[in-house]
């Protein structure tokens, strides 16, 4: 699961391979396009990735920070060490009053 539950969020830190290490050139990372239904934080904590959106693309560094919500994106490490990258999700469906 990706999506945070409704009302919830979901914590999680990821290693990225290296793009040769397991793209066949197939189009394999162009099927890696999704969306979240969330408020989503991708923090870099060590080496190189780059962020890729329909529109535009980014390479972030260690310590960079991407805030993005509900945008269609892929990650694509195209560096020859691995990557690796904490992510906070928070839903977009909150529950009671403030």
């Amino acid at each position: 699961m990706i999506s945070p539950p409704s009302a919830g969020s979901v914590f999680r830190i990821v290693e990225f391979p290296p793009d040769s290490e397991w793209d066949d050139g197939g189009g394999v990372r162009s099927r890696m396009f999704h969306s979240t239904a969330s408020l989503d934080y991708a923090i870099v904590l060590r080496g190189s990735i780059w962020s890729v959106m329909d529109a535009d693309e980014r390479e972030m560094a260690a310590g960079d920070v991407l805030i993005q919500r509900g945008t269609n994106h892929f990650w694509s490490n195209r560096f020859e060490q691995p990557c690796l990258v904490a992510f906070v999700l928070i839903s977009g469906t909150l529950s009671g009053t403030a």
